[in-house]
């Protein structure tokens, strides 16, 4: 029987491998070689890092993988594949800093209920953001300059309440 960090460190591997294959395919599909090469190195150096426990390069693969993502975008890849590509990277590095971050931890109170509110709370966010980013790239709104920046700065703003707020629940 496996515990719950195994679990944790195998959904890791699994969401790095969805990334670079999302990334791969819908570049690939919209005919843009080059990036989906770039997408499968990525991934594959993620992945060897995993293995050999290198903890930095993580961080650096998930901003290569949003890189990529918006470079897709940029020249006319697939949206639906760049948007479930960057939100299996975000999964990926949440579960493996995640792991990194426990698997050391001498006393867990509960081990198996702490690991599945875990899941629980990632699930809910890719629950959430994954249906509602396809449902967004359907819709074409146009707004001015203005409003574009203060509506990102109204995502900046929120985004930074929710790790707040997550990093908070965690401690």
């Amino acid at each position: 029987m496996m515990g719950p960090a195994v679990r944790i460190d195998r959904l890791a591997y699994l969401a790095v491998a969805a990334a670079g294959a999302a990334l791969s395919i819908g570049t690939v599909i919209s005919d843009r070689p080059v990036l989906a090469a770039l997408s499968a190195l990525v991934s594959l150096m993620w992945l060897a890092s995993r293995r050999r426990d290198w903890r930095g390069v993580a961080t650096f693969a998930f901003s290569g993988s949003i890189g990529l993502a918006a470079m897709g975008m940029l020249v006319g890849a697939l949206a639906p594949a760049m948007l479930i590509g960057v939100a299996a990277a975000l999964a990926a590095w949440d579960l493996g800093h995640f792991f990194d971050r426990t698997r050391n931890v001498a006393r867990i109170d509960d081990r198996e209920a702490f690991f599945a509110a875990h899941l629980r709370r990632l699930g809910v966010v890719m629950g959430l953001g994954l249906p509602l980013g396809l449902l967004a790239l359907g819709i074409r709104v146009q707004i001015d300059f203005g409003w574009a920046l203060a509506l990102g700065a109204l995502a900046v703003f929120g985004l930074t309440q929710a790790l707040r707020f997550l990093l908070r629940e965690s401690d």
